[in-house]
């Protein structure tokens, strides 16, 4: 994916970097993808972390979708006979929603062994962000499933205190 920020996104990034001030932010990880990198360069624009403490970490990526990459989503959906499929069935050439969670979970583990105490920021994408929430949440595989194909929003604020 190459798509850039639109106005709105860099509207909104704006808003939440001058509300992550009073965060104290110490780290900040990022996806290597162009829109998280955007994201990363307006909130450090004003955080101003020092680059050594912001990390792009390829675990934070959108998921690779493989052969339905640019195609259209509902071919990726119709490659699924049910909603739990989408935790076991491979992708080909892609990852499943069990392959994205492990590599949160992986990213989540590594943060929590590494930097005790530290606040830290991350810049992800849609899904792979609503898997590490779920996951930090402690819910387990069918309550994750369940969260996601209802589709429900927990609210983060509520986990970010903003």
């Amino acid at each position: 994916m190459r798509d850039h920020l639109t106005q709105k996104g860099i509207k909104q990034v704006k808003y939440l970097a001058h509300k992550l001030k009073k965060c104290n932010i110490d780290l900040i990880f990022y996806s290597p993808l162009l829109r998280t990198q955007e994201t990363f360069e307006i909130i450090n624009n004003e955080l101003k972390i020092d680059s050594d403490s912001c990390i792009i970490d390829d675990r934070l990526t959108e998921n690779n979708f493989g052969d339905f990459d640019e195609k259209p989503y509902e071919n990726y959906q119709s490659f699924f006979s049910s909603f739990k499929e989408r935790f076991e069935k491979p992708v080909p050439h892609g990852e499943n929603y069990a392959d994205v969670l492990q590599r949160v979970k992986d990213f989540t583990k590594e943060i929590e062994s590494k930097y005790k105490n530290k606040n830290i920021l991350i810049v992800s994408h849609g899904f792979p962000a609503r898997l590490l929430q779920l996951y930090v949440l402690g819910l387990n595989k069918d309550e994750m499933m369940e969260q996601l194909k209802a589709n429900l929003v927990i609210e983060m604020k509520k986990i970010i205190h903003l």
